[in-house]
């Protein structure tokens, strides 16, 4: 079966991303392989080191960055393009 990808695009969402990336997780990964990937457009919080820190614990969640605030849309291209 293939490993299904989860997209979230994350601007400054430090507060909310653990608990969802760990909703996520509880759901999906019962049924099917995945992976997560976050992808940070530019967060001046504490999104990106909170993803690298649940990628180091072993989680299967990959975090792609951008540079600078492109929206949305970019975000999830970038992540598309990554899956």
């Amino acid at each position: 079966m293939d490993k299904l990808s989860v997209i979230i695009p994350a601007f400054n969402e430090g507060r909310r991303i653990a608990p969802t990336i760990d909703r996520i997780l509880g759901e999906i990964a019962r049924w099917r392989p995945c992976e997560i990937l976050v992808v940070d457009d530019g967060s001046t919080d504490a999104t990106r080191d909170i993803v690298t820190g649940m990628a180091r614990d072993g989680l299967p969640v990959r975090l792609l960055c951008q540079d600078r605030n492109k929206g949305k849309g970019a975000a999830l291209r970038l992540g598309v393009g990554e899956s």
